[in-house]
């Protein structure tokens, strides 16, 4: 957060920082980001903008709502290697998305349990 802050404090507004990381998205706002290059915004894609879109309207309460809401899904994408995660849950809800390539292999089963209980706790389903 200090060197987006940083950042921020020497660019401004004319440089446009964007989050990488859905979990600190929320905290990067906070000191100058503008949006996110989203993992979970595969999956829940209006969450993340109605997310960042509270923030910048001003409420804040809302967005950090959202933000612990699904704070657990966040770190589940990232149980194993990115992409693995993301594709099985995309192919749960339905959404087209291919096998990995190796060297990348399928998700664990374990794994993969993980991941479906964390996201019917937070209501993600087809």
């Amino acid at each position: 957060m200090v060197h987006v802050s940083e950042i921020h404090r020497r660019c401004g507004d004319r440089l446009t920082i964007l989050s990488g990381d859905d979990p600190a998205t929320l905290a990067m706002l906070a000191v100058g980001a503008k949006g996110v290059v989203s993992v979970a915004g595969n999956i829940i894609p209006d969450v993340i903008n109605t997310m960042i879109s509270n923030f910048m309207n001003g409420n804040v309460a809302e967005a950090r709502k959202i933000h612990e809401k699904y704070l657990p899904f966040f770190g589940a994408l990232f149980y194993e290697t990115n992409p693995v995660p993301v594709k099985t849950a995309m192919r749960k809800i339905g959404l087209a998305a291919d096998g990995v390539r190796l060297p990348m292999v399928e998700m664990s089963e374990a794994n993969k349990a993980k991941l479906f209980s964390v996201m019917d706790q937070v209501g993600i389903s087809k």
